[in-house]
């Protein structure tokens, strides 16, 4: 019983502390409310009273913008003011520049006019005094007419012809001085072009005889390249076409022959043989088959190579081939090949020098000596080059100056000139051609003795590496058909008496010369 008393008066107790926590609740928050209503009222006031600062502020700080901006405009327009009477002034003065020109150009104009008309004027009085003077011009004239007998055209014609006749001598002496004047000229330039060319082109020479010489391992040799009754020797000279020399002379064979590539050829063909050791008729006709296929190789080779130094380009393929043949030739000692190449440089350097045509200068050059590798023909080595060219599709102005090069034709362009000055300047260069000495002076001299022992020659000289010999006869003694039978008498003399290679040419010079003198 006690207990639950107890426990009613703690639910009790529980209950009125529940109830008291509520109530302070509910008065805090009142309270609190109040508080907050109160605060409202005064932040409220606050801000009316800063709205109303701030509307005041902003009327002040509005008023103070008013002014400062009126102000800025008064200063402006000040500004303004002061610039638009600078400029109105620089104005005023520009225009007073101007009037003042103004009035200058007006003088000027005004002095002009007047000097136009004082001109004009005086224009006036000169074509009045070029009217007397035609008219009293025409009145001498007619008067001198009436003197002389005779019109204008023929006083004129008879003055002329007496001037002509007292100052002819004077005119003949100032043209002849002017030609020699002329004459020195060009021979000095001549002279210079020629001197820069041969500097500027230097080859290499070498001297090549008409015989070779080919060793022999010992003297057992000699027999096998004879053989048994001599058909190993009689075969080789019959497939090579050149002479085998057996002689005293120990371990050599002489091979001799004129046609260098067929020496080149045989001695080739000796050599393989006397290594190989197999000496027989058919063993030689095999080697000299394969040293022929060699050589052309070689040719065809050598050939490119000199066009390439030359600077030509587009050769006919066997016109290459000949060309390298040339290799193997001599003349006088000097290699053929290297001579043409010279000329083909020389003639180019000429051809820039004169405004020539340089390509087919070179072209022209180089070919020029093409015949001379061309066998089977009495011909020329010109006309038989000539006729290689032409026959492979070379220009006419090549194929002309390669036939003129010894002037047997007559030179048709300055390509064919330039080709002939080339070919004599490389061959007379000191060293070029090394042929015996008093051999070359006999047979120049040999020359000019058959020449004279003619009647009615004053003298003969031998000119051009003694290629032409050039007579000078009497012409009261010697007439035009004499002339024409006395060069044919000399070619036969020459024919009879002399070997030499190639032609030589033989021309008879008939002068006759008029002197007088004047005392």
């Amino acid at each position: 019983m006690a207990i639950d008393v107890g426990s009613a008066l703690g639910q009790f107790g529980f209950a009125s502390l529940s109830t008291g926590f509520l109530a302070g609740v509910v008065i805090h928050y009142g309270y609190n409310l109040v508080r907050s209503k109160q605060s409202l009222s005064v932040a409220q006031e606050k801000s009316k009273v800063l709205l109303d600062k701030a509307k005041l502020d902003v009327k002040s700080l509005e008023r103070d913008a008013r002014l400062q901006v009126q102000e800025e405009k008064i200063q402006l327009q000040n500004e303004m003011e002061e610039q638009l009477k600078e400029h109105r002034k620089e104005l005023k003065q520009l225009e007073n520049q101007l009037m003042q020109k103004d009035q200058r150009l007006e003088r000027r104009l005004d002095d002009v006019e007047q000097k136009d008309k004082t001109l004009h004027k005086r224009q006036e009085d000169l074509q009045e005094k070029e009217g007397e003077l035609d008219n009293l011009k025409k009145d001498f004239m007619s008067k001198l007419e009436e003197v002389s007998s005779m019109n204008q055209d023929r006083a004129r014609e008879i003055l002329l012809e007496r001037v002509e006749k007292d100052f002819q001598y004077e005119i003949e002496q100032k043209m002849k001085s002017v030609v020699e004047n002329c004459k020195e000229d060009a021979k000095d330039k001549c002279l210079n072009i020629i001197a820069q060319t041969v500097q500027k082109v230097s080859v290499d020479y070498k001297s090549d005889g008409l015989v070779s010489v080919v060793a022999l391992p010992g003297e057992d040799m000699k027999g096998r390249i004879i053989g048994r009754e001599g058909r190993n020797i009689r075969a080789f000279e019959q497939i090579t076409g050149i002479d085998v020399i057996i002689d005293d002379t120990p371990d050599v064979v002489v091979l001799s022959g004129f046609n260098a590539v067929r020496r080149a050829i045989a001695t080739r063909t000796l050599e393989t043989l006397v290594e190989d050791g197999r000496i027989h008729p058919a063993r030689i006709e095999e080697v000299h088959k394969q040293v022929c296929k060699e050589i052309d190789e070689e040719c065809i080779k050598a050939g490119e190579d000199a066009a390439n130094r030359a600077g030509v380009h587009r050769l006919n393929k066997a016109i290459i081939k000949e060309l390298g043949k040339l290799k193997f030739r001599t003349s006088y000692g000097q290699n053929v090949l290297e001579h043409s190449i010279e000329c083909s440089q020389i003639a180019g350097i000429l051809a820039s020098e004169i405004g020539a045509n340089v390509k087919l200068a070179k072209r022209a050059a180089l070919l020029h000596d093409l015949g001379k590798v061309v066998d089977g023909d009495e011909s020329s080595h010109a006309r038989l080059g000539a006729e290689v060219a032409k026959k492979h599709g070379e220009k006419p102005v090549v194929v002309n100056a390669i036939m003129a090069h010894h002037e047997e034709v007559p030179m048709e362009s300055p390509i064919a000139f330039l080709t002939a000055a080339s070919d004599a300047i490389s061959a007379s260069r000191r060293g070029a051609r090394s042929g015996q000495t008093e051999n070359y002076l006999e047979r120049l001299q040999n020359l000019e003795d058959i020449a004279t022992s003619f009647e009615g020659v004053n003298s003969a000289y031998a000119i051009q590496a003694g290629r032409e010999v050039r007579v000078l006869v009497n012409p009261e003694k010697v007439n035009d058909s004499a002339g024409v039978k006395l060069s044919h008498e000399i070619v036969q003399r020459i024919e009879g008496e002399l070997d030499y290679p190639g032609q030589i040419k033989v021309v008879v010079v008939r002068e006759n010369r008029y002197v007088d003198y004047a005392f």
